[in-house]
């Protein structure tokens, strides 16, 4: 049974180390991964299940445990719970090895997660490690999550004095934007989406309307830490993709074109992402063109973008209809059909996205496209 857990321990990166190489190896999990209670890793819940079960059984046969092996194992059980969606036991167990070790770092982790929105979790941890920059981030981040954006920017910036990081600058950044435009969201709550839908759009962070801005004060300070973080992490798509909304944003195309040709997705869903944010820069430049064979050569750009973001989006749709709204596909394929209307590569194209996605090949005003095509 022993050699099992050792097994299973190991799958969750808490190895038996001494208290100060176990806080640095958590650190590190956290660095690598800022949001650890929230990845994903795709196990299914039978897995979970089942994880949680052996780690149940050798909690109640293994009479051998010290305190701190017995803290280890419960940490792993409620992020286990959390993963099963039982956040009620997962809750229940945090605070019971809070109890029995108040400054483990890992419980007063999990803990802040687990009460995202209230409790006074990262207060506690603030209290215990008030200079640990780990700690301040983690913590900014919460308060950032509940709209305490002023605790959330103390943290940060105590945080970079410390040891500056791209994370800190890039969540510095977004935090100063938020200040500016305190109405402006990545995907506004719609009646047509459910809670889980609109959670997963932002986090998506598609952009469904562009702001118009002005520069001042917030917006100069966003700048500078979206442009701190990438020279300090300069591939960090994450902040690639900020930035050049912010250069959008404020009509400064140049820029935002510079930051562009910079950008790698690190996924195909980021990659929808890009190259619609591309397609609808090229769009904008165009419109700001007197010359028609370069409004003409901007346009085509930017529906060459919009192509490569319905090949790699068709991938996702049929396992998620929401995401032709929060993509806005439609409206994708009216601008592709209008602008491309004299080019039969782009029609071909489109027509064939359309027969491949059953929902929009279902849909009576797509069907007209269908019917008008001379193809």
């Amino acid at each position: 049974m022993a050699e099992e857990m050792q097994k299973i321990t190991g799958k969750m990166q808490e190895i038996l180390l001494d208290e100060g190489s176990r806080r640095e190896s958590y650190r590190e999990r956290i660095k690598r991964f800022p949001n650890v209670m929230e990845e994903s890793f795709e196990k299914t819940k039978d897995v979970w299940s089942s994880l949680s079960k052996k780690v149940e059984n050798s909690l109640s046969n293994d009479i051998s445990f010290g305190l701190e092996d017995e803290i280890r194992q419960k940490n792993v059980l409620v992020y286990i719970l959390w993963q099963m969606n039982d956040k009620f036991s997962a809750e229940k167990l945090a605070n019971e090895v809070r109890e029995k070790k108040p400054d483990n770092l890992v419980a007063l982790t999990n803990l802040a997660f687990i009460h995202l929105y209230n409790g006074n979790i990262p207060e506690r941890a603030l209290h215990i490690s008030p200079d640990d920059r780990y700690v301040l981030e983690k913590s900014a981040y919460h308060y950032i999550r509940s709209n305490q954006l002023e605790q959330g920017r103390e943290l940060f910036e105590k945080a970079i004095e410390i040891k500056a990081t791209s994370y800190s600058h890039h969540w510095l950044g977004s935090l100063y934007l938020r200040m500016d435009t305190p109405e402006y969201t990545y995907v506004p709550m719609n009646k047509q989406f459910s809670k889980e839908t609109n959670v997963f759009a932002k986090v998506l962070k598609h952009v469904r309307s562009i702001p118009h801005r002005e520069r001042n004060e917030l917006i100069n300070k966003a700048e500078y830490h979206f442009q701190q973080a990438l020279e300090l992490s300069h591939e960090c798509s994450v902040t690639l993709f900020d930035i050049i909304l912010l250069y959008i944003s404020l009509k400064e195309y140049d820029n935002a074109r510079k930051y562009c040709e910079r950008f790698k997705a690190d996924n195909k869903m980021q990659d929808v992402n890009f190259n619609i944010l591309f397609g609808r820069l090229c769009f904008k430049e165009a419109d700001g063109k007197n010359d028609e064979e370069e409004k003409d050569q901007l346009r085509r750009s930017g529906m060459d973008r919009f192509v490569l973001a319905l090949k790699s989006a068709v991938e996702f749709l049929p396992f998620n209809k929401d995401l032709i709204e929060i993509w806005e596909i439609k409206e994708i394929i009216l601008d592709l059909y209008e602008y491309g209307n004299g080019n039969t590569e782009y029609k071909k194209f489109v027509l064939e996205f359309i027969h491949s996605v059953e929902d929009l090949a279902n849909d009576k005003a797509f069907q007209n496209i269908l019917h008008k095509s001379e193809l």
